[in-house]
């Protein structure tokens, strides 16, 4: 699915971002992190990408930082931690493409829903899941929305350009390329093996 490659950066990036929205509000417990904040967070991310990669292009170096770092977490503890921390990240990736992307085209006049029926339909499972370790955490699963959503924006807004190019296709046809291929697109976008094997055995 070439036209949708370029989509993993961005789902790394969702990925690292409610990682990096809880991470902050544990270190700063009395109020929730600013998008600013985020940003910060996700820039020296990409940074570190860079310095621990620096022979991959920017956005495969900071797809295998994810990836790396997801896996390192995921190797040192129990089953439901791990569940738990896969549940993080589907919610990253999850508001990526639901909420974040759909804002993205509302706002250029195109209805998304084609694409979202596509997604949620795909990853029913995964959602179901990570809906159930957040219940029983007794962790409302749009807590971080806000914040999430403003840090998202520009990396959606990205997103977009990268999945354009690639196809060849003007950036104003973006979203009409993610419905045209909905069934596509929602297959090529998955969450790393190692997590969603993570939320997968979760019972």
């Amino acid at each position: 699915m070439n036209k949708a490659a370029s989509v993993a950066l961005g789902i790394a990036v969702a990925l690292a971002a409610f990682i990096a929205v809880k991470t902050l509000k544990q270190e700063a417990l009395s109020r929730e992190p600013t998008a600013a904040e985020m940003t910060k967070k996700l820039d020296d991310l990409k940074a570190q990408a860079e310095r621990e990669h620096p022979d991959m292009a920017k956005s495969d170096a900071f797809k295998q930082l994810a990836s790396d770092q997801s896996a390192k977490k995921l190797a040192s503890q129990t089953p439901d931690q791990q569940a738990n921390t896969a549940a993080d990240m589907f919610w990253g990736f999850y508001y990526m493409n639901t909420k974040a992307r759909t804002r993205y085209c509302a706002q250029r006049g195109v209805d998304l829903s084609p694409f979202v029926s596509a997604f949620t339909k795909e990853h029913s499972e995964l959602f179901s899941k990570a809906s159930a370790v957040y219940a029983r955490a007794g962790i409302n699963t749009e807590k971080y929305l806000p914040v999430l959503m403003e840090t998202l924006a520009n990396t959606v807004e990205q997103d977009m350009k990268d999945v354009t190019t690639g196809a060849q296709v003007p950036l104003d046809q973006a979203c009409s390329l993610f419905n045209d291929n909905a069934e596509g697109f929602a297959e090529y976008i998955q969450l790393p093996p190692h997590l969603k094997r993570a939320l997968l055995s979760y019972e």
